[in-house]
């Protein structure tokens, strides 16, 4: 339900900080917003591209106004998109999840994660099913995939990163009913 990434201890880091990618979601900010940044990338991850536009419905507003969606708009229904849902069960998202949705040419959607120190880290968190395609799961550190799952699963990662590197919890390699619960 909630992706986050945990510095671990150690004699230079003696305090624990906790991320949470659904309760540091922002509505109308910035993105990126702190460590946290929503984009896409083409199916070959070779660039991440932040999304630049937001608004409070998602899917060229099918849907009602109690999802919060930032998106590129490469596809007629706002996609790829990262959006979160605040109201009743939508899309096969519950509410209170993040929900990534992959382009219409099968475009990553990405939830980047930018190292602010170096350190040992903990990354725990955990795909669903969500809408009705199966879609590939999965979480890169710096373009190199840690772990993945075809539609859904747990994760719980050890990781040493340097200040600025990057993990990406993604979706792709699908496009309609693609909405995936993070």
């Amino acid at each position: 339900k909630s992706s986050t990434v945990q510095p671990g201890q150690s004699p230079a880091n003696p305090v624990n900080i906790s991320y949470s990618a659904l309760q540091d979601f922002r509505l109308a900010e910035e993105n990126p917003n702190g460590v946290w940044s929503y984009g896409w990338m083409p199916t070959d991850f070779s660039v991440f591209n932040l999304y630049t536009t937001h608004d409070y419905s998602v899917f060229n507003n099918y849907t009602t106004r109690n999802l919060f969606n930032w998106y590129a708009g490469l596809g007629r229904d706002r996609t790829p998109c990262i959006w979160l849902n605040t109201g009743d069960l939508a899309y096969g998202v519950p509410s209170g999840w993040l929900s990534l949705h992959p382009g219409p040419g099968q475009e990553p959607s990405v939830l980047r994660w930018t190292a602010p120190a170096a350190g040992d880290i903990q990354i725990t968190g955990e795909f669903l099913a969500g809408d009705s395609r199966s879609m590939t799961v999965a979480v890169r550190h710096n373009n190199r995939e840690l772990w993945s799952a075809l539609n859904s699963g747990s994760f719980d990662l050890k990781v040493n990163v340097n200040r600025g590197d990057k993990l990406d919890f993604l979706v792709d390699a699908g496009y309609n009913y693609g909405n995936t619960p993070v």
